[in-house]
């Protein structure tokens, strides 16, 4: 059975990387070994393009090759040290792994970039509970759960003012 990938070079949703279908430049590409040979060629003419990089590491990932998915999303990151979505699957890739400290430590470099993303506090709170700290935990659910109310314009519960 012959899998279709289209690859294009925009910023990825978070999630599962193998949930998305990989898109570039509206290349169709039938197997997955072709689609990695031309972002290797990709990132061989353009070696500083932090994406393409991003892109083999998401390949890594989709085929549960965590050791070489890290490597790739830590050379995306030295290419571009804000690359919010390669950090974002660096840390659910070592955090899987069991390096519990440098998953948590990427989840809050996303945290100051952007103080008000749900997803990532919900994150470091799982990391937290991994790490057997539920009281800590706890703290980032609580954040996760008022960034989420505030979102749907309503009070959150148990807040004075209801905000």
């Amino acid at each position: 059975m012959a899998l279709s990938l289209f690859v294009i070079f925009l910023p990825q949703s978070r999630g599962d990387p193998s949930d998305h279908p990989a898109v570039s430049a509206g290349i169709e590409v039938t197997h997955r070994e072709r689609y990695f040979h031309r972002l290797k060629d990709l990132r061989a003419k353009r070696p500083q393009d932090a994406e393409a990089t991003y892109q083999i590491g998401n390949l890594y990932y989709s085929l549960q090759m965590e050791d070489e998915a890290i490597k790739e999303y830590r050379r995306c990151l030295k290419l571009d040290p804000k690359h919010q979505d390669a950090k974002w699957f660096l840390s659910h890739v070592l955090v899987s792994k069991g390096y519990l400290e440098e998953g948590f430590r990427l989840a809050r470099e996303m945290l100051d970039v952007k103080p008000d993303d749900a997803e990532s506090y919900f994150w470091a709170g799982e990391i937290l509970r991994k790490m057997d700290l539920p009281e800590i935990a706890r703290d980032y659910y609580t954040r996760w759960e008022q960034i989420l109310w505030r979102a749907k314009g309503k009070p959150v519960p148990g807040a004075k003012g209801g905000y």
